[in-house]
């Protein structure tokens, strides 16, 4: 029986982390053994539900299973059982969402949906892709953070699903899904612009994953590098991305701002088909003057703001423009008159960067 089964493999997550480790690893066997049968499609859902017997531990046991059946033997999965199946994983993250205790479940739902979705093909996978964008849309209307949230984490986990395939499976999704990049990542720039100039939004909290978010999909055709919009085409098409990106480089969550210089590390890599030069120059002067006032803050040394980790963020995207545009951060070398002299701004950059370690005991 279907019950007898379920209380079967919720006895055996409970053994296995338990103390006994004779048990634990009978449970683990076991475990191993059922995930590895037809019937492991209907346990995973039924661990996943918003039921008394299934503890958050227990959840994500499950959803983990799932992602795991999913990534494994989706080819083996009766088609007439996929529709209703996809159906049922989300119903069960829109509930656990809910629920703060069952997060780490429903980001693992997440990627569940998203591995159906790649494994089902372009359609499938641009449908997933709108769902997010209207419960990102349903979330900002509504003023709940929930749906955002669950915006942002299929966003990433398609992205990242899509990365992880063979390359000609990779290329032909990309090129389905990239020409949504500029509506995909509003998502992040409105949770990243709800924060600026010191706003303590209901969003705030959601700025790490919004730049997971964004930096998966501009990763997303990269190939051997760079992103799939210049820094030119970003501050064209997402300005307030950018300019949310700058200001949580000096947020108080180092996850936050850890994940900000990520970002600007990545997306002044080369690689990807530029604006035009002036839009470029104009977009990386943007960054070099927010970088700038991030060093001006400080070597005040009375912003509380103006942190060790800070500074170590500075300095590491300040190299990574460097390499960038060596020239333009240089100058020209001394037996080429023709060549342009270095920018005032970055000259200034330079001097500020030279001058962190000062203001620190480790740069």
């Amino acid at each position: 029986k279907m019950g007898d089964a379920v209380a079967q493999v919720r006895a055996a997550i409970g053994a296995l982390y338990g103390a006994d480790v004779a048990r634990q690893k009978e449970a683990n066997e076991f475990l191993v053994q059922h995930a590895s049968t037809d019937a492991a499609w209907s346990t995973s859902l039924a661990l996943v539900a918003d039921d008394p017997s299934n503890p958050p531990d227990v959840q994500y046991f499950g959803a983990n299973m799932m992602y795991g059946k999913v990534k494994g033997d989706w080819g083996k999965l009766p088609e007439p059982h996929r529709g209703p199946f996809v159906q049922a994983v989300s119903g069960a993250l829109t509930t656990l969402l809910q629920r703060p205790a069952s997060v780490l479940a429903a980001r693992r739902l997440c990627m569940v949906m998203a591995a159906t979705s790649v494994r089902s093909g372009g359609e499938a996978t641009d449908a997933l892709v709108q769902q997010a964008l209207d419960f990102a849309q349903r979330g900002f209307a509504s003023g709940a953070a929930e749906g955002v949230t669950l915006a942002l984490e299929i966003q990433a986990a398609v992205a990242d699903e899509v990365s992880d395939q063979r390359f000609d499976v990779k290329t032909a999704l990309a090129c389905a899904l990239v020409p949504r990049i500029v509506e995909v990542l509003a998502t992040s720039e409105r949770v990243l612009e709800a924060s600026v100039g010191g706003n303590q939004s209901s969003l705030a909290g959601l700025r790490s994953a919004a730049l997971h978010a964004a930096l998966a999909w501009l990763r997303m055709d990269s190939g051997g590098g760079g992103c799939v919009l210049s820094p030119g085409q970003l501050a064209q098409s997402r300005r307030g991305l950018v300019v949310g990106a700058l200001e949580a480089m000096a947020a108080e969550d180092s996850a936050v701002a850890d994940a900000a210089a990520e970002f600007f590390i990545a997306v002044t890599q080369p690689g990807a088909p530029e604006a035009s030069p002036a839009e470029e120059a104009a977009a990386i002067a943007g960054v070099v003057q927010g970088l700038l006032s991030h060093g001006q803050r400080i070597l005040a040394r009375n912003d509380p703001v103006a942190t060790e980790d800070l500074a170590r963020n500075v300095c590491r995207v300040a190299t990574a423009l460097c390499e960038r545009d060596a020239n333009a951060a240089a100058g020209a070398v001394a037996w080429d008159s023709n060549a342009p002299a270095a920018s005032p701004e970055f000259l200034s950059l330079t001097e500020t960067v030279l001058r962190l370690p000062g203001a620190h005991e480790r740069p």
